[in-house]
């Protein structure tokens, strides 16, 4: 592993860790709601992603997707006391989409196999948040999924190994991540218009 890979995969899970503090703080504002379903999916998502990617030898580069995981967590545990309600089908569905994701890994031994289900279902797992901030366009803190475009473009290089299993997922995020920031900056103005 050069140098630069190591500056930046700390880097990435400096950042990555860091940018959870607004949201942590705007949460025991009452001014973000997270949708606690969708975090849990994305923490079992990262985990499972995490995995995979140390399992296909991803090193320090995945580590910023461990640390990601732990802090979902965390923002799952606030959630359940201070975050939206309402859990649809499509929750329901986002969550059996990931345990698939396991027992596919499980059953073939193939981390790939089990990044590609996580990837689509994380992408299904955002529509929850999407639809809430759509309707309340302040409900979220936008400089996580801003920073999380960061944490990820600086640990996507410093992967030890790059193939399919170790970036997917991370530069899904990049791509969803931008799209929702999009969405919610835009129904800002026109809720203020």
């Amino acid at each position: 592993m050069a140098d630069y890979q190591i500056v930046l995969g700390w880097l990435s899970v400096i950042i990555g860790l860091a940018s959870y503090v607004p949201y942590f703080r705007d949460i025991f504002a009452g001014t973000t709601k997270p949708h606690p379903f969708s975090w849990f999916v994305w923490t079992l998502i990262t985990g499972i992603t995490f995995f995979a990617q140390v399992t296909a030898g991803g090193g320090l580069g995945a580590w910023a997707t461990g640390a990601t995981m732990v802090a979902n967590f965390a923002v799952v545990l606030l959630a359940l006391r201070r975050g939206e309600r309402g859990i649809t089908k499509i929750d329901w569905a986002c969550f059996v989409g990931a345990l698939a994701g396991i027992l596919v890994w499980a059953l073939t031994k193939n981390p790939l196999a089990a990044v590609l289900i996580v990837t689509v279902v994380d992408a299904l797992a955002f529509a929850p948040t999407v639809r809430k901030a759509y309707e309340k366009p302040r409900s979220e803190t936008l400089s996580l999924f801003v920073w999380g475009v960061v944490k990820y473009a600086l640990a996507i290089p410093a992967l030890a190994i790059f193939n399919f299993t170790t970036v997917l997922f991370p530069a899904s995020v990049i791509v969803l991540n931008v799209l929702f920031v999009g969405v919610v900056l835009i129904r800002r103005r026109q809720v203020s218009a």
